[in-house]
Formats: C-alpha cells, structure tokens, sequence
C-alpha cells in the first residue's frame, strides 16, 4: 500500500484491513501522471448505475462544473504481467442542473468524492455520506455505497459548503505594506496549516494585501512568513524579519485566534516583527576525515506546521578545511546536512553517496561547535519468508519500503529507500541512512508481517538505525497467515448503531505504538451500518480496543497527535489478548475521552 494521510497510512503500518480510502482530488489540468512500472489494471464494467445531484448546502441551488469522483476496487481485476497495476477513479462533471451520471458499473462497494471543480476554491471538498467537508487532519470514514448489478442508485447526492477567506494586510514596523510575503492558517490546537484548498500560495500584494481562501468554519492562527529573499546575509546583518501571527505574536501562545463562522473575515492586520539575525558554525567533514566543499554542505530551515522542511533564506560561507559559517539566522529549528554523490548534483552523482546532518536550535545567541560527519549508506539484502506453505503467486507485488522518523524528518536527503521483492523472494534495500521503520506492502491477501529480524534484532513496529549498517548485513520478513480476527458490534448509549464511529486498536507494548515515530500509531475499522465490525488479521499479541466517536479522533500535528492522547485513551479502553489464528467477538459501547 502507497502512502495515504494520516490515519489510513497507520492503519496500513499494522496490517488492519479498512475500508477504501477517499479517492485522491482531481489531478490538476495539464498535469502528466508518471511512467513507470506501475500500469493501469484492466478496466472492467458492468450493469449498475450510479446518478445523482451536486447542490449548494445553504441555498440548495445546483453546482455546475462540479468534480465526482468515483473509487472500487471493483472497476478493475488485476493486469497478471503487472501485479503492482492500479486504477484510477471515474471522473463525471455535473452539468448546469448539478447532475451526474455514472453508468457501466460493476457491482462492488463504492465511495463518492465531489470537489468544485478546477479553478474554483468557493466550495469545500465532501464526500458522500459524511455530513461536513472533507478535514484532512481528521479523515472520515464515508458512508458504504454497495450496488448489486442492474441496480440503479438515483439518491446520491452530495450539498457541498462554502468556503470562506480571511484578508487583510501585511506591514512592516513602521506601518509600510510588506510585498511578496506568505500568508497562512493554522490550527492553534495543533499548529497544523490549513485552508489551502488548492494548489495555490498566499502572498501578499504591492499593497500587503492577503486574501487566504477555501476556508472552513473553525478558529485559525493568521501567520506571515517572510522569506528574506534578498542580497545573502553578511557579517554587517544584525536583524530579520520573522514570522508573525496575528496581530503582532511571535509565538503561538500570544496570537489571537481568528473564528470563521458562516462569511468572509477581513481586517486582519498582521504587523510583522524583527528579530536579531544569528549565526550557526561548526566543521564539515565526510567518512575519511576529508573536508566537504562547498556545493556539498546545505542549510535547511524545519518547518513543523505542517508544510515540510524549507529553505532559510540564509547562505552558508565555506572556509579551508570544511569549516562553515550560517549567517542571518533567526529562532527557529535548523540543521546542517552534508551530502556526497547526490544524485541531482551533476558533479556529485558518480561518487559513491554519504550523508548526514546535525539539527541545531537558535534561541537567543550564536550556535558554534557544530560537526557534521558523513556517512556511507547502506545497501544491505533480505529474504521473505512464508511461515505455511506460500500462496501460489510469486513474490514479485510485495514490496518493502522504509519510513524515516516523523518527529525528526529530513525529507530533502532523498527519498526513503525501497525493493521490489523479486519472484525468488529475496530483495536488496539501498540507500539506508538513519533511523527507518521497515514496511511490507502489498502483501498476498489474508497474509500480514510477524516478523522483521535485521542482524538478529526483532525491528518490527520500531525505529532502527542503518547508519553503520554492512552489506553483509541481512534482513528476513516473516509472513504469516494465521492472524487473529476480532469482530462484534458497537452500539451508542441508547443501545443503537452509531453513525459515525471508528474502533482503534493500540499494542500494549509503548514502543510499537511509535510506527515511523507517531506517537499515535494505530489499527482499528469502521462499524458497519448496523453497527458490526471486524478487525484483522493482526499479529497475535496484547492490545488496547476502544470505539469511539468520529469527533473524538485527535487532530494531528506535523508530528502526530498529542502524546497525551493515547494515554488517555487507553484508560477508557479493553485491554485484549490475542493468539494466533484466534477469532475473539467482543461487544463494544462507544466511549468518551476524557
């Protein structure tokens, strides 16, 4: 399974069926999708129809030109010379009634996604069944939409919100418009950024004029972001302009919060603050002690709101011996990273490739001492291993993969090492460096991981580091099909099938809760319409099992949710011993978190 937004990602990383994600939005016009060595399976069709209407939620008027995405693992069988092929979700534009059609369908379970359409951000994403626009930091499950063939569904309709805007001005000290400056929300309980509805930056005007739309209701931070794009800093630069939210806060805890109820917000001054600019310097040297040059040590500013990791806006000077001088540095969390045999560095790309960095934090004074020592990544090889007799398919559509830690990412060394596993079940993993939790993806159905040994340590759930990691080094991933099932029903407290509910199911162990660093990692399903579930296949072991109201999931940050989250939820949760091949039915009640 690819990379999906939390929480589907983590419901994968424990092997717990769910139901089909969300479709992903319609691809942005132009855009070409990319050739490799996953194709499309074989389209498939069929006698179900599917017809419904797109219409506003507060007026009820049609929307024209509105996007229906519709997702089944039932449009397409697998291509049998492509065992890694996908599909693609069916796409219809409503016409200026707001209807659309879907016809030819096969039978199977489908979920229904509308966004407004291109060029347009007045209206928030939904998919059908879930009463509110689509959160993507706290992911619904939607209704279940199954049809039989030769059914035709006519009801499926989907009342879209509008979107609103927060606009205001940007200035400096002094009063003056602040020109080419990133604006943008946040939530003020995560810090996670919000209200981009599309692929589009807010920046101010020549004015300092923002506008940040394809907004939600809900209380936001108002933040501006200067870049610094300038001449480079020099010894001379003393002071920066920092991050400011509204109205004049430098840190969170002093902004004030921006509540969008049902229009427009505007007025929102934001009067951007100085800062004294700092300096970070240290040594930078590779494996043999040798110093790296200039085009091999970088800068990298980590932004953890939610947008990644991004450039400072500050040089770094490179002196004899590989020592190195950061000008211009404002509070914040950096990190100094060294790279050899980069592989977009035309200069670099024939020398075998090392890595490494040290993360830093600017406070209040000037960072020295810093040493960034690189090293060579590993390549190390692996074996899967079916505990009963394998399935009768080749080895070939499993994949291994490796997740960096969350909680302290450095996304721009590349991207996370990954094999396909080849017909004789053996694969050879490349460009390890750091600490990486192992995944398995798709694995043969009824099949989940029981196993990961490297150099005769169970790394299973866990953060390993492959730093020093040898090419004699091996790795072997057990499969098992004897995983335990859970299944029984959820009720609320007048004794009925709730209607929005999700179950989570926690590792009493603390340190397999932490996959790729989450501090919230969890398995768990959706209760069916009439309040039934199942859960499985899981590894046999000791876990926490909860239900809880969708309103309940935590909203992530750039990190995971709240550690405290979890130990709160497990106090309210049944503690379950599983063994293998054990089908287990146990009742639930929803529960409240305290």
């Amino acid at each position: 399974m690819g990379s999906l937004v939390l929480p589907l990602v983590l419901l994968a990383a424990l092997q717990v069926p769910v139901p089909p994600p969300p479709p992903p939005p319609p691809p942005t016009p132009g855009a070409v999708m990319p050739r490799d060595a996953a194709r499309e399976a074989v389209p498939r069709s069929g006698t179900a129809m599917i017809r419904g209407k797109v219409t506003d939620q507060e007026t009820g008027e049609p929307i024209s030109r509105a996007t229906v995405a519709a997702m089944s693992s039932a449009l397409t069988r697998p291509d049998p010379e492509n065992p890694q092929s996908f599909s693609r979700p069916l796409q219809a534009t409503t016409g200026s009634d707001g209807r659309f059609e879907f016809k030819n369908l096969p039978a199977g379970d489908y979920t229904i996604s509308v966004a407004p359409g291109e060029f347009r951000a007045s209206y928030l994403s939904q998919m059908y069944g879930v009463t509110g626009p689509t959160d993507m930091t706290r992911m619904r499950r939607p209704k279940p939409l199954t049809l039989r063939d030769g059914e035709v569904r006519e009801d499926v309709n989907v009342a879209l919100w509008r979107a609103f805007a927060v606009e205001g001005r940007v200035v400096d000290e002094f009063g003056e418009p602040m020109a080419g400056v990133e604006v943008h929300a946040k939530s003020p309980d995560s810090g996670q950024r919000a209200g981009r509805a599309g692929p589009w930056q807010m920046i101010t005007d020549d004015r300092g004029m923002f506008r940040v739309f394809g907004m939600a209701p809900g209380r936001y931070l108002i933040c501006a972001s200067p870049r610094n794009f300038g001449m480079p800093p020099t010894a001379e630069v003393k002071e920066r302009a920092i991050q400011t939210c509204y109205p004049a806060a430098v840190v969170d805890a002093d902004a004030a919060a921006v509540t969008i109820t049902n229009g427009d917000v505007s007025g929102i001054d934001i009067r951007v603050q100085r800062s004294r600019a700092f300096t970070a310097s240290g040594v930078a040297l590779d494996s043999s002690g040798s110093p790296l040059a200039q085009n091999q040590i970088n800068l990298v500013r980590i932004d953890r709101t939610g947008g990644g990791n991004s450039s400072s806006g500050s040089s770094i000077e490179v002196q004899g011996g590989g020592r190195f001088v950061a000008r211009g540095l404002t509070p914040g969390e950096y990190a100094i990273y060294g790279q050899i045999g980069a592989p977009f560095n035309p200069q670099e790309s024939t020398r075998e490739r090392e890595m490494g960095y040290v993360p830093f934090r600017v406070e209040n004074a000037d960072v020295e001492g810093l040493v960034v020592t690189t090293a060579k990544t590993a390549k190390i090889a692996g074996r899967v291993v079916f505990e009963d007799e394998p399935p009768n398919t080749s080895g070939s559509a499993i994949r291994i993969s490796t997740m960096p830690d969350m909680a302290n990412r450095m996304f721009m060394m590349g991207p996370p090492a990954s094999a396909q596993v080849k017909p004789d079940l053996t694969f050879e993993l490349s460009g390890l460096f750091g600490p990486l939790t192992v995944q398995v993806g798709n694995p043969p159905r009824g099949w989940i991981v029981k196993s990961i040994r490297f150099k005769g340590e169970e790394i299973v759930d866990t953060l390993h580091d492959f730093t020093n990691a040898r090419a004699s080094d091996s790795m072997e991933i057990v499969l098992t099909n004897r995983g335990a099932r859970i299944s029984g029903r959820v009720t609320n407290d007048k004794g009925e099938p709730p209607t929005e509910a999700t179950l989570l199911l926690l590792s009493v162990d603390p340190a397999r809760r932490r996959i790729a660093g989450n501090p919230l990692a969890f398995g768990g399903a959706a209760p069916k319409p009439d309040g039934s579930y199942q859960i499985g296949p899981v590894r046999a072991g000791e876990y926490f099992l909860v239900a809880i109201s969708m309103e309940d999931l935590p909203r992530p940050g750039p990190s995971g949710p709240d550690p405290e989250f979890y130990e709160r939820l497990i106090r309210v949760a049944q503690r379950v011993t599983l063994a293998e091949s054990e089908q287990q039915t146990l009742d639930l009640r929803i529960t409240k978190i305290p």
